[in-house]
């Protein structure tokens, strides 16, 4: 990525970002077209690529920003009140889901990717976010009472299972070419809630 990018005006920088999570969200990688986003940013297609090499390096910056924002706007709440697992995970997911009803591209512009055929954009992810992930992890789930999980099971292991539920959820909407319900998410995410706490506590802590 080009510095000039970062020494535009901000609302500047904002329109390019939106713009691209937007059309992006709508019409994936592959179908998203990079004349039609600079156009609704303001800026010629030559420009948008003078400050991003090429659509991949743009497309993989837009990625990078919006997990980055997730995590500072979601994961802003103290929480070091809490310790049970479960409080603490569901007050993150109604946080997450207030946040996505503020920037509804967002959610589908992530979903899109998570269930993108393309190659360099599964490299992304799985290169990508993982450090990310692992530290909001750490930090947002130090203080939990471990004794409460049987012998064996590790929150890590509980909040992928949650993400690949999700993820299947999401798949089968874009599949259905269905609109993501928030409030639809937050319910479906309680009822697994339930189904793995039954599954992973040890009874006393039920």
């Amino acid at each position: 990525m080009n510095k000039r990018f970062y020494q535009l005006e901000s609302q500047k920088q904002m329109d390019i970002i939106n713009a691209g999570i937007e059309y992006f969200a709508r019409f994936e990688y592959k179908k998203a077209s990079t004349e039609d986003i600079a156009k609704s940013a303001g800026i010629s297609k030559s420009l948008l690529f003078h400050y991003f090499k090429n659509k991949e390096t743009y497309f993989a910056f837009l990625y990078n920003y919006a997990e980055e924002l997730i995590v500072s706007k979601v994961f802003r709440i103290d929480l070091s009140n809490k310790t049970d697992f479960f409080e603490e995970l569901e007050i993150v997911i109604e946080n997450k889901c207030i946040f996505f009803a503020e920037n509804p591209y967002l959610i589908d512009f992530l979903a899109k990717v998570r269930n993108s055929d393309q190659q360099f954009v599964q490299n992304i992810i799985n290169l990508d976010t993982v450090n990310l992930a692992e530290d909001t992890i750490k930090k947002y789930f130090s203080n939990i009472e471990l004794k409460k999980f049987k012998e064996d099971i590790k929150p890590e292991q509980i909040i992928e299972m949650l993400i690949l539920l999700l993820d299947g959820y999401l798949s089968n909407r874009l599949k259905l070419n269905e609109k993501v319900e928030l409030d639809d998410i937050m319910g479906k995410y309680k009822r697994w809630a339930k189904v793995l706490k039954q599954s992973v506590y040890k009874e006393e802590f039920l």
